[in-house]
């Protein structure tokens, strides 16, 4: 009995600002698959019955899907567990853009009120502080949004002897200096 597969699927994924685009196969390691499958040498990944799920974890501003199927083929698409449309596939291979933006992008399309305040706590100093700022300031360019801002750094509290998180006047403290940073995004 010959089967005939109904659907063939290559992802391509572009790392978020990265120039370079990074294409991962649907029978990578890195994709998690469930329900009757038949993965390919050259990477496709082949099935025809309702309820296959592929899953793959991706931190970046696009995701692509290249697909084909028969006719009738439909495949729904979930992104953050939330439904993002159905693919009506065609019998060629075509590409299909399933995520353009990221979780940042997707928080403020859907929210178009809100304001992010990002701020690298009080517990880190030195080096891992650093870092952590610069995580942030990577985040606010990736997103470009004013709705998006970047507070200060914080003092540096560490708590005291007893406990390493900051005491009761530690955190009258952070709320000093954090409140009129807010002020003026949150609108109070």
């Amino acid at each position: 009995m010959t089967r005939r597969p109904l659907i063939a699927v290559l992802l391509a994924l572009c790392a978020a600002g990265a120039a370079a685009e990074q294409t991962i196969t649907a029978s990578d390691i890195h994709v998690a698959r469930m329900g009757r499958t038949v993965a390919a040498a050259d990477g496709t990944v082949r099935f025809g019955y309702p309820g296959v799920t592929l899953l793959l974890a991706v931190d970046g501003t696009r995701l692509a899907v290249d697909t084909a199927g028969g006719t009738r083929s439909l495949v729904d698409v979930i992104v953050d567990g939330k439904p993002a449309g159905t693919l009506r596939l065609a019998p060629q291979m075509n590409r299909y853009d399933i995520l353009k933006g990221d979780a940042y992008t997707a928080v403020l399309r859907d929210h178009p009120h809100t304001q992010v305040a990002l701020t690298e706590g009080v517990l880190l100093d030195g080096d891992k502080k650093a870092a952590l700022i610069g995580y942030l300031e990577e985040a606010m360019a990736r997103v470009g949004d004013r709705r998006v801002h970047l507070l200060a750094p914080a003092a540096h509290r560490p708590g005291d002897a007893v406990n390493g998180h900051p005491t009761t006047d530690q955190h009258a403290a952070m709320a000093a200096e954090l409140l009129p940073q807010l002020r003026r995004p949150a609108g109070w």
